[in-house]
């Protein structure tokens, strides 16, 4: 039997894409309004959690959460798919990609476990004291000899509740003045020429 390139599922997508700039802007368009609320559904399922009790650990109400995790709504806000993440305890990551990169990830399964923050903090806690045992020092250790571990000193003790906020977004990644993209130096213009 052959096996043609033509034929696999990236080399199609990549074919239509090719076709025209609006067969891309829809496909994204759609795959990203469908996976976000199917892997909602996929953690709810996963942690048997209801929308009532995911809304609660996320701060949002049922409503929210039910339209979240409805394939056909497709039209959340940043803030609510942040909250959500909050309410599961893990990162939601929005990137811009190439869409070589973006047909590869198409391919995977949107369905993967995702642990909480806690369940990956209890196994890098336990590799670092198996590290500690077969070679005298974990990264544990190593981080805080380098000042690296720890809780952060502008940040809550355990007892308060952290509220999300700008303020360690904009530590991260200061404010810089953006250009006016209205309009076109002289240089720009002639560059563009």
């Amino acid at each position: 039997m052959t096996f043609s390139l033509a034929s696999t599922p990236f080399n199609r997508l990549w074919n239509k894409f090719s076709k025209s700039k609006t067969a891309r802007e829809q496909f994204v368009a759609g795959y990203v309004k469908r996976s976000i609320p199917t892997q909602i559904r996929h953690l709810m399922k996963q942690r048997r959690l209801t929308q009532f009790k995911l809304a609660e650990q996320a701060g949002l109400t049922q409503g929210v959460i039910s339209r979240a995790a409805d394939v056909s709504y497709g039209d959340l806000t940043l803030n609510t798919i942040v909250r959500i993440a909050a309410g599961f305890d893990c990162a939601f990551v929005g990137k811009y990609v190439p869409f070589s990169e973006f047909l590869r990830d198409v391919d995977k399964q949107i369905d993967v476990d995702v642990a909480t923050f806690e369940d990956e903090k209890k196994e890098h806690q336990d590799i670092a004291a198996k590290s500690d045992i077969s070679e005298g020092q974990g990264w544990i250790e190593k981080e805080t000899a380098a000042g690296l571990s720890g809780p952060h000193p502008d940040l809550a003790s355990k007892e308060e509740k952290v509220i999300p906020n700008d303020k360690m977004s904009n530590e991260l990644f200061p404010k810089r003045p953006q250009p006016d993209v209205g309009t076109l130096s002289q240089s720009d213009s002639e560059k563009a020429a």
